[in-house]
């Protein structure tokens, strides 16, 4: 919907995506968002925001760039969960050696048994030992 969208609206101004427009409309879907005061309203627009932000992507990186960017962030998020009682252990004891005062959950689902790591305090999910951040690097290629 939104790839056709883009294909369509950029047609037919015969134009290249304008970065500083594409953070304008994000800002204001962002402003809206923070103004809308009923669910119905918030959830209109976050799907505002989503759909600037993806038409950003696509307009800028293609479609099939920003399904390997999504994956890509995808991964690194998941990287962040712990498989095992030991992996969040030893996350744990990361941040503690840090001073940073976490702990961690046991969480079981229809996918099985995984351990999220939280900031004791703020209840923050915080990295697992095994996180690899989100490499954009090819893009640049």
């Amino acid at each position: 919907m939104i790839h056709e969208f883009v294909k369509l609206t950029f047609k037919k101004f015969k134009q290249e995506p304008d970065a500083e427009l594409y953070r304008n409309l994000i800002q204001e879907e962002v402003d809206e968002f923070f103004e809308a005061k009923t669910l119905p309203e918030q959830v209109k627009e976050a799907v505002d925001i989503l759909w600037v932000v993806i038409g950003w992507l696509i307009a800028s990186i293609g479609y099939n760039n920003t399904l390997k960017a999504y994956r890509e962030v995808y991964l690194s998020n998941m990287s962040k969960v712990c498989l095992t009682q030991k992996q969040a252990e030893d996350s744990v004891q990361k941040y503690k050696e840090k001073n940073v005062d976490c702990m961690y959950e046991k969480h079981t689902d229809e996918d099985g048994e995984y351990y999220v790591i939280y900031d004791s305090k703020s209840g923050k999910y915080k990295k697992g030992i095994n996180y690899t951040k989100a490499d954009m690097s090819w893009l640049l290629d």
